[in-house]
């Protein structure tokens, strides 16, 4: 935490807690979502089951724990309206300096597709791609930009239960596009929200929701212990559920997310054994390194997949071998920016 937030807590005279494992977990939650966007299919059996079982928890649990220190730095703030902007801004920053990388193959894969079309409709849908829905990963960085103003503006006005209604509300509506229903109402609303967003990774049915609830953890914080026990059954209890799934009652579905709703189970579970479980004897070294390769492989994984392994090393016969060199590649660059001190590259990689 930054030396404002400490000052803070010795002023109040309490103790600053510390979250290793939270930063063990961000290192985890990054190395699974590599595997979503590598593609891995019914050919690649483990890790087809690790996206489908697994993966899904990892960016709810990205948004519970920005929601959670967010909140936290917002009551340290002098001005909590400058801080608030200040925080969109910055991310809206990096995810627009992000996005400048992917130009030129975003323009190459909407020409191609949309071949024949005039130029104006490809542009359109260029600059929807960029201002609404985003691009895997940094769709990421774009929603919780959006989600912290409106989280802030709710917070800001005392309207902390207004927010949770919000969030509960947008989390239902998310789960209800993923699934697809195809009756009554349902396929407006999907083409609706896909006419704006394009998918349901908005800040509507993903951003708001998961802040709110890493919110609300934060201010519920003390008032009520949680014993780490408890959400460690609770998380291998639906991590099972899902591998049971997967096995022996959907092992055809090309979309298994659709039928795995329980991933914020998954995502709030290991949330809070992140926070309730002590882990004093990991270094503050190893967490802080821990948190910047959890934002550098995030950021630098998608372009590690098409570039290296697209044109420099060919893919082998083994997702585990592929995967590994992903996950090497992005700590490697990680490691040369931060040695060689290449600040606005290190800035860019941990998001700083």
């Amino acid at each position: 935490m930054d030396a404002k937030i400490k000052a803070f807590y010795r002023k109040k005279g309490m103790r600053l807690k510390r979250y290793p494992l939270l930063d063990v977990f961000r290192f985890f939650c990054a190395c699974l979502i590599v595997m979503i966007h590598m593609g891995f299919n019914k050919d690649t059996p483990i890790a087809y089951m690790t996206v489908k079982c697994f993966s899904l928890q990892a960016v709810p649990f990205f948004f519970i724990v920005s929601g959670f220190f967010f909140s936290k730095k917002l009551e340290t703030a002098d001005n909590p309206k400058s801080f608030i902007i200040r925080y969109s801004m910055r991310l809206l920053v990096f995810y627009g300096l992000w996005i400048l990388t992917q130009i030129p193959l975003f323009i190459s894969d909407y020409v191609v597709a949309n071949e024949g079309k005039p130029w104006f409709y490809i542009a359109f849908l260029l600059i929807r791609r960029i201002l609404f829905a985003g691009t895997a990963p940094f769709w990421y960085l774009l929603v919780l930009s959006e989600s912290v103003l409106i989280a802030g503006f709710f917070l800001l006005h005392k309207k902390e239960t207004a927010l949770y209604w919000f969030g509960g509300i947008g989390l239902l509506l998310g789960l209800i596009y993923d699934l697809n229903l195809n009756f009554f109402i349902f396929p407006v609303f999907n083409s609706a929200i896909y006419a704006v967003f394009s998918w349901s990774l908005n800040f509507l049915m993903r951003g708001v929701p998961y802040l709110a609830i890493g919110i609300f953890l934060a201010k519920t914080q003390g008032k009520q212990q949680t014993n780490p026990v408890i959400p460690t059954l609770l998380y291998s209890a639906v991590c099972i559920t899902n591998i049971v799934f997967f096995i022996f009652i959907f092992p055809d579905s090309v979309h298994l997310e659709k039928y795995m709703i329980l991933y914020p189970i998954q995502a709030v579970t290991l949330f809070l054994i992140g926070i309730n479980v002590k882990a004093e004897n990991i270094p503050l070294a190893a967490c802080g390194i821990c948190r910047e390769l959890s934002s550098s492989i995030y950021c630098l994984h998608t372009g590690v997949i098409a570039w290296i392994l697209g044109h420099v090393i060919p893919r082998s016969n083994s997702y585990l071998v592929d995967w590994t060199v992903v996950i090497v590649v992005c700590i490697l660059i990680y490691l040369m920016v931060k040695l060689l001190r290449i600040t606005p590259l290190y800035r860019m990689l941990c998001l700083k």
